[in-house]
């Protein structure tokens, strides 16, 4: 008879990683600041940042240690996403105007992580505010206030939404 030990250990591999899952799960549902939505856990940070403070807070204390990832500045992949993060902050936060993980050079728009925007196209209706932008080239971030885009001063301070940088599913 024949065995093949590789259908078993994948299995505890599988069954290893949904526990790590499972675990960052729990601790980003422990914390009264993070919530954990759509496979990803966001921190909502309530201390007032500059655009670049809020990137390094993101990147070197919001970290996945189970995962072994860092984190991010929230970067909305989609309205509809951008919309459901939009509505937990109003709960979360006071005002909700936070940094998004998003910057602008001229009329491109790139994620902090440095990846272009997956919606940004000539189509695609970005709920940016009904002036927005403004700022030219003074105004190189983008921060999200009353549930629209608008383009801000990196330095100006502002709160800020970090998330765990893979999207992480349970089977």
């Amino acid at each position: 008879p024949t065995t093949n030990s590789l259908p078993t250990k994948n299995k505890q591999e599988i069954s290893t990683k949904e526990n790590e899952v499972f675990n960052f799960m729990k601790i980003c549902q422990s914390n009264p600041n993070s919530k954990w939505i759509g496979g990803r856990c966001y921190f909502f940070n309530k201390e007032f940042m500059s655009y670049e403070d809020s990137q390094d807070y993101c990147q070197f204390h919001f970290i996945d240690r189970n995962l072994n990832q860092p984190g991010r500045l929230y970067e909305p992949r989609s309205i509809k996403e951008f919309k459901l993060i939009y509505k937990t902050a109003r709960d979360m936060f006071e005002e909700s105007n936070f940094w998004l993980g998003i910057t602008k050079n001229g009329t491109n728009l790139r994620y902090a992580s440095n990846e272009n925007l997956v919606f940004n196209s000539p189509e695609a209706r970005l709920p940016w505010g009904r002036t927005q932008p403004d700022g030219g080239e003074k105004e190189k971030c983008v921060l999200a206030f009353r549930s629209r885009w608008h383009d801000q001063d990196c330095s100006s301070i502002a709160w800020s939404i970090c998330e765990s940088s893979e999207k992480v599913v349970i089977v």
